[in-house]
């Protein structure tokens, strides 16, 4: 997080704030889940006798469950699986308990990919879909369109936008872009403003302005409402929002020339965004763009971009957190209640190997009500991922970038194996005491 927030800012040292009160509360509320949770476990247990609590526990009575009552599913079950359905709505604690524990970190691994997604694909989203230009050149002097058109007159140049980029403003206290194209045409396939909702193509309009979807959030303003943009000296300009755009870096507000001119001062260009014939020659190009007294730099967009992957990558440190600790969780709770289950149920098991159970269908007698389980709370903890990927999102973005809240498929998809492969570890570690996979002679026994 602290490398996402150096793409925008220049923060030298890395601080953080000690607070002793959230510390106490953290602790507070720990003790209170994990020491109450005992407590109430034992005050249950001691109050049992002891000749009662040195015999093993006797299973809970069955009940008719609801598929018993639909005759078209249940009569196409069989025997074994009827017997796991039944377990199932017997043991309601340890369902709700499985199932919560797996809901836990299926969510908090599914959140950690999820973060990784919304924020890796940044770059390309703004510098792809909103910008797509090659170089951003910026211009100093009083520079005429004869004027611009002899600087960038090289073969190499494919298309040029040139814009007035004004910096030095406010709207409601956050800075902000004004972005002021000498021609609109030019914007073409360079600059493209897309109504966030819709996707369609937004035009500017005389003594109106097109501001970014972020922007648009953090003033609390829509089409047709007023927004009051303020200079360094105070001074309040006045217009209208004709349209909401798609945008992920920085607050912009779009205008057209004569707006420009009318409204605010008198227009100068100084930012050209290029797109070059071949990016094999943009040093080239660069260079000798450079020797002109009227360029002061040049940005790359292409090494903008691999810039800012690079530091996204430390995103795949806080997935890597995330993956193990949900891990660790989903391992601590389906090891401890496979053991649990299976210590309570010793007198079950044994009058099931008496009624002829093979050893197989003992152990698919315990595992299936496991996996089941896992599935059902791998399918809740996926959509409750959602909502909590969601939550962290709007709590870390920050004023200029807007994040894509957007998982992938792949990432669904490897939360749920990788649960499920955790389920499936617990279960042969708890059968057999080995961390490792063992032939089913050996979990047999």
């Amino acid at each position: 997080v602290w490398n996402m927030y150096k793409i925008l800012f220049d923060i030298p040292v890395f601080e953080y704030d000690y607070n002793p009160i959230n510390v106490i509360i953290g602790i507070i509320i720990a003790i209170v889940c994990i020491c109450g949770t005992t407590l109430l476990t034992i005050r249950k247990v001691v109050k049992e006798k002891p000749s009662e609590l040195m015999r093993p526990k006797a299973p809970a009575n069955g009940k008719r469950v609801i598929l018993e009552r639909i005759p078209f599913i249940w009569n196409r079950i069989n025997f074994s699986n009827k017997i796991t359905v039944r377990n199932l709505f017997r043991y309601k604690k340890r369902v709700i308990t499985t199932i919560t524990g797996i809901l836990g970190c299926t969510a908090l691994m599914l959140s950690g990919f999820g973060i990784r997604d919304s924020v890796i694909g940044i770059p390309d989203r703004q510098y792809k879909d909103v910008f797509n230009f090659d170089e951003m050149v910026y211009i100093i002097g009083d520079n005429s369109k004869q004027s611009l058109d002899d600087i960038f007159s090289s073969k190499d140049i494919k298309r040029r936008l040139d814009t007035n980029v004004n910096v030095s403003m406010t709207a409601s206290g956050y800075s902000i872009n004004i972005f002021a194209p000498y021609e609109e045409k030019d914007m073409k396939d360079l600059v493209n403003l897309k109504d966030l909702k819709t996707k369609k193509e937004l035009k500017l309009k005389d003594n109106e302005v097109i501001i970014s979807d972020k922007l648009s959030q953090l003033i609390n303003k829509k089409v047709k409402d007023e927004i009051v943009l303020k200079d360094s000296n105070n001074k309040e300009y006045k217009f209208i929002i004709s349209g909401v755009c798609e945008n992920y870096v920085s607050n912009y507000v779009f205008m057209n020339k004569s707006t420009y001119e009318k409204s605010i001062t008198n227009y100068q260009a100084n930012i050209s965004f290029i797109r070059l014939d071949n990016l094999k020659n943009d040093e080239k190009i660069s260079k000798k763009l450079l020797e002109n007294d009227n360029i002061m730099s040049i940005v790359s967009v292409s090494q903008t971009i691999k810039g800012v992957n690079n530091m996204l990558k430390s995103l795949n440190g806080v997935v890597a957190i995330l993956i193990f600790l949900s891990g660790a969780l989903s391992f601590v709770v389906l090891y401890n209640l496979s053991y649990i289950n299976i210590t309570e149920r010793k007198r079950e098991i044994a009058t099931l190997k008496v009624l002829g159970f093979t050893h197989r269908e003992v152990d698919d007698y315990i595992i299936k009500e496991t996996i089941i389980l896992t599935i059902l709370g791998i399918v809740l903890g996926l959509i409750f991922g959602i909502f909590l990927t969601n939550v962290i999102l709007d709590t870390v973005e920050i004023e200029m970038v807007r994040f894509i809240h957007h998982i992938k498929a792949s990432s669904f998809i490897i939360t749920s194996s990788i649960v499920m492969l955790f389920t499936i570890y617990s279960v042969l570690f708890n059968f057999t005491g080995n961390c490792f996979p063992v032939k089913l002679k050996t979990l047999r026994k």
